[in-house]
């Protein structure tokens, strides 16, 4: 029988790395310029927690479905993450700069940017990534935005202030 895999490697673009690896070395980088006083986090959605807090003298914990609806609602094939800025001197404060979601083939990418972000890059806040490469690209906009250069700085100004 002869092989029915009609498959050449060298045709396909490669994936090197999954999205989520890309918007966390970037988060990487940006702790290492501000030498940790402004952070980026990208956390899977279905683990997002929000910190307790206390109503009454009651603790109470609070998750992403208090919030942003029933993670039930998901379908399970597709990975969902959220991405945002925020400083060790105000851990209450987070600046959602996007989600994405993506399926188990990666690519393409979907976004969900903030409409701030959006207008600043000329994009709507809804944007598909169909390549490795393509989400790169965006990204960097993204991150290059005036209201994320805004919000860092802010952010930074802040954490640099005597207490």
């Amino acid at each position: 029988m002869e092989n029915l895999w009609k498959l050449n490697f060298n045709e396909i673009e490669p994936i090197t790395t999954k999205p989520e690896v890309i918007v966390e070395q970037q988060c990487n980088f940006l702790e290492q310029l501000t030498e940790g006083r402004v952070t980026a986090k990208v956390i899977p959605y279905e683990q997002l927690i929000l910190p307790r807090y206390s109503k009454k003298g009651q603790d109470i914990e609070a998750t992403s479905s208090d919030k942003l609806g029933d993670i039930g609602t998901i379908p399970k094939m597709r990975f969902y993450f959220e991405f945002y800025l925020t400083s060790p001197s105000t851990p209450k404060y987070k600046f959602r700069i996007m989600f994405f979601d993506y399926a188990k083939g990666q690519y393409p990418v979907e976004l969900k940017i903030d409409a701030d972000i959006a207008t600043d890059i000329r994009e709507k806040d809804y944007i598909k990534c169909v390549s490795e490469n393509d989400f790169i690209m965006v990204l960097a906009r993204i991150l290059n935005s005036n209201k994320v250069k805004n919000v860092i700085n802010a952010l930074n100004l802040h954490a640099t202030e005597p207490a």
